[in-house]
């Protein structure tokens, strides 16, 4: 009588088949992981997320006033452009949001000319526009070499904060896709795009910046954009890069930026603050970690914010003001 004997794979065997099944199925996972994240880059740089940083970009404006010997004070007007950053500070270029001395313009058969007005200056104060709200702000640092300036929000102001994540300004490189991301009162975030036209200063701005913390852009910047903040295209998303300075007057016509990195190191230099170092310090984790680091959650883990945004914000309702001046040697 003959009997069927069936056979079980051997133990050799059986390694050998789930090796087979496991490779595909990886791969799959490998595949489904890399268009998500081709997914989310795409959304990252879709209109909602631009429009969405383009919302924690506000104009600011700073009124100075002089002791010019008259019966009522001398009173200068600065527009720039700031970046709401980690729901709780504003950064910008430190000479759009001062002045040194009052300036008067004369009209000439020849042009204007600018002149002087000696006098001693009294009092400064920036704040930051939102529609026809005129937010106070608090100055935290100013580094005049670097041309930057950090001020902080009052508590409960509930503006939105920057969602793009600060990247890494040294390794730009020439013709590298950029863009400027400004706001105008009416018509809203400006997206301005661009690229990298040269890696360092040139000749032309060696008098009011040091070409070794710049680069040089292939559009030009509109009067009270300094400080706006600069866009680079990196790994299907955008990265706080640098910050617009000024434009070059002549047949080119470049604007240029300054590099984020050494921006803040300048910022966070040895007699700085513990609330700057503190700063500075969130900007590098969000840089290592490649997320969206601008975030308010981000920084009350840092243990720098207020309050969580509450009732109505104590601001002073006001008109928006223009002001024809611009600060000296830049444009705007």
């Amino acid at each position: 009588m003959s009997r069927w004997v069936s056979r079980q794979p051997s133990s050799r065997q059986r390694p050998r088949n789930l090796r087979s099944l496991w490779i595909p199925a990886l791969s799959a996972i490998v595949l489904g992981a890399a268009i998500v994240a081709a997914i989310k880059g795409q959304e990252s740089r879709g209109p909602a997320e631009i429009e969405r940083a383009g919302s924690a970009v506000f104009p600011l404006l700073t009124e100075v006033e002089f002791d010019t010997d008259e019966n009522t004070p001398g009173r200068a007007t600065v527009e720039g452009t700031g970046t709401v950053l980690f729901g709780r500070y504003v950064l910008t270029v430190a000479h759009a949001v001062t002045r040194e001395r009052l300036e008067m313009t004369v009209r000439t058969p020849r042009g204007d000319l600018v002149l002087p007005v000696m006098g001693p200056r009294l009092s400064e104060k920036t704040w930051l526009l939102s529609g026809n709200l005129r937010v106070p702000l608090t100055p935290v640092a100013r580094d005049e070499e670097a041309d930057l300036a950090l001020f902080r929000l009052p508590d409960r102001t509930g503006l939105a904060s920057f969602p793009y994540p600060v990247g890494d300004s040294e390794t730009l490189r020439l013709g590298d896709p950029i863009a400027v991301l400004g706001a105008d009162p009416v018509a809203g975030p400006l997206f301005r795009p661009g690229s990298v036209a040269g890696l360092h200063g040139s000749s032309a701005i060696q008098s009011v910046t040091r070409g070794d913390r710049v680069f040089l852009m292939s559009l030009a910047l509109a009067s009270g954009e300094s400080g706006a903040p600069i866009l680079a295209a990196r790994g299907g998303s955008y990265e706080l890069v640098g910050v617009a300075q000024g434009t070059y007057i002549g047949p080119r016509q470049l604007a240029w930026a300054i590099r984020i990195g050494p921006g803040l190191e300048s910022l966070s230099r040895q007699d700085a603050s513990d609330e700057v170092r503190k700063f500075v310090r969130r900007c590098r984790r969000a840089q290592v970690a490649g997320t969206a680091g601008c975030a308010p959650d981000g920084l009350r883990a840092e243990g720098m914010a207020g309050p969580r945004p509450s009732g109505t914000p104590p601001f002073t309702v006001s008109l928006r003001q223009k002001s024809p001046l611009k600060p000296p040697g830049f444009r705007p």
